[in-house]
Formats: C-alpha cells, sequence, structure tokens
C-alpha cells in the first residue's frame, strides 16, 4: 500500500522526536554519572525527577499520537472524497458528451429518412395500395414526434450544463420501467414478422435518474429491432437476486454501433451497475445489464 506524502512527513518527524529525545537522555546521563550505567535509576535521591521525566515523556507521545491520528486521517477522507466527486464528475461530463453525440447522430438518421418518406410520398405510384402510402404517412408522424422529442432531448442536455446525472436519481423499479419502455415497440417487432419474448421478475428497485435509464432501454431495444429478420425470437431476461437485478437482451441477428453501446455503459457505470456484450453460439450478440438493488427498511 503507498502512503501519501504527508503521512511520511509525519511519520519521520516522530521518529526524530522520539529519537532526539532519547539521545538528550543519553548525554545528560553521560554528562551526569560520567556512565551509562542505570545504577543511578534505583537512587532515591533520583526517583522524584525520574517520573517526572517518565510523564512529561508519555504526555509527549500522546499528544504526538493525537495529532498524527487526527492529521493522517482527515486529509485521507477529504482527498478521497475529492477524487470520488471528480471521477464522478468526470463520468457524468463523458455521459453528456455521449448523449448529445448520440441525439445528433439519432436527428441525422431521422431527418434523412423522413425526407425519403415525404420524397416517396410526393411521387405518385399507382402500383402502391392505397394502405401503403397510408403506411408511409403514418412513418412520416412518427419521425416527426421523434424529431421533436430528439429536440427536447438536446436542448435538456444543454440546460443540465451544471447539474450532474446523480443529482436527479429516484428510486426507480426496473422491470416496470422496461415493460413500459418495450410495450412502445410492440407494434414494430409485429410489423416486421418478429417475436418477443419477455420474463419479468418481482419489484426491483434501483438509484437511477429515470430518464437516463430509459434512455438505455430504448437504445438497447431500438438496436435489436433494427437488427430484427422475419421469424426472429428477440429474448428479454429480467432475473432478480440478494443484491442486483439483471436484463438479458439477444436474438440470433442482434447488432448494436459500438457508440451506442459506449454511452450505454457509461450510464450504467454512473449507477455502479455493469454492462457487457458478447457475441452468442449463434452469431447474434447477447447484451447484459446488471444493476445493484436499492436496500429496503
Amino acid at each position: 500500500m503507498k502512503i501519501p506524502v504527508n503521512q511520511k512527513i509525519l511519520l519521520v518527524t516522530v521518529l526524530a522526536c522520539l529519537t532526539l529525545v532519547g539521545m538528550l537522555g543519553l548525554i545528560v546521563q553521560l554528562q551526569v554519572h560520567d556512565s551509562l550505567s542505570l545504577d543511578w535509576v534505583f537512587e532515591q535521591d533520583n526517583q522524584k525527577a525520574i517520573r517526572l521525566g517518565v510523564a512529561v515523556t508519555l504526555g509527549l507521545i500522546a499528544i504526538l499520537a493525537v495529532s498524527i491520528n487526527h492529521l493522517s486521517r482527515t486529509p485521507i477522507t477529504a482527498l478521497r472524497t475529492m477524487q470520488d466527486d471528480r471521477s464522478e464528475q468526470a463520468t457524468a461530463v463523458n455521459v453528456k458528451r455521449q448523449l448529445t453525440s448520440y441525439s445528433a447522430r439519432e436527428l441525422e438518421r431521422k431527418t434523412a429518412n423522413l425526407r425519403a418518406n415525404i420524397d416517396r410520398l410526393a411521387i405518385k405510384n399507382d402500383s402502391e395500395s392505397e394502405s401503403a402510402r397510408q403506411g408511409l404517412q403514418d412513418s412520416i408522424y412518427s419521425d416527426l414526434s421523434q424529431l421533436e422529442q430528439l429536440s427536447a432531448d438536446l436542448k435538456r442536455i444543454a440546460q443540465d450544463d451544471k447539474e450532474l446525472p446523480s443529482q436527479h436519481i429516484d428510486n426507480v423499479d426496473f422491470p416496470e420501467l422496461l415493460a413500459g419502455t418495450l410495450s412502445a415497440f410492440y407494434p414494430q417487432f409485429n410489423a416486421r414478422g418478429a417475436q418477443v419474448a419477455m420474463k419479468r421478475c418481482g419489484t426491483s428497485i434501483v438509484r437511477a435518474n429515470e430518464k437516463q435509464l430509459q434512455q438505455v432501454l430504448n437504445i438497447l431495444i431500438h438496436a435489436a429491432l433494427e437488427s430484427i429478420q422475419e421469424n426472429d425470437e428477440v429474448t428479454l431476461h429480467c432475473e432478480r437476486t440478494l443484491v442486483a437485478v439483471s436484463l438479458r437482451l439477444h436474438h440470433s441477428n442482434l447488432q448494436c454501433p459500438g457508440e451506442d453501446l459506449d454511452l450505454c455503459k457509461s450510464i450504467i457505470d454512473l449507477y455502479q451497475g455493469f454492462l457487457s456484450a458478447h457475441v452468442s453460439s449463434d452469431g447474434g450478440l447477447e447484451i447484459v445489464i446488471m444493476l445493484p438493488l436499492q436496500k429496503t427498511a
């Protein structure tokens, strides 16, 4: 274990003081008795002086011990707190930077998709059915709604520049949040001919910023939707243990951009959880999230 510099200085100072006291004692003995014999200790006339010297020495050692204990512990605690605060702030800044980048990418993608759909709708195509054109209009309205949401997200990130996500943490029921988030994607999965199988665990309260946590779920479920193929089965397995709640997301063609995974991992890290992604035996990604449970009385 590495000893901080301030503790080293204190230890050296204490040792030097004790050494000095010992040397002074030897010098005095040599000057008075001209030897290092301890016979003078037992002389009756010297007992009072010896007791006084012992009392003074013990008092000095006690004072030094209390001072060292105070000076050594307080700065270390303060230093650790400062380091934790700086680490949390750096992580929060990184999350905001990644959120801004993600929102900008999504804004660009949705804008391009919206433009393509509008151009397609503007071109009269007799081969397209009325239902197909209606579906195209619905897609345009959906894109417009998502563009509004992305704009609101970017505005919120800019306004929250001086605040950390951890300043807005709440008790969040993770399985409930997952179920609510997934329900909005069911029509899109059904439209692509894919099945969704979800195993939900009981109430599992975690401490997190609910909007940030929902952003993670949105990104991952959207990645599952974008990489889905017909007849694929998406599985979401939510499980609770004594200390944590976990989510496993998988399907045989699941892919997720590295930048999006990095953003999700940064957010999960902010709340003392972890996220991992690895290729499964069938070739698709398996993404695992784990978050510590909030202790209840």
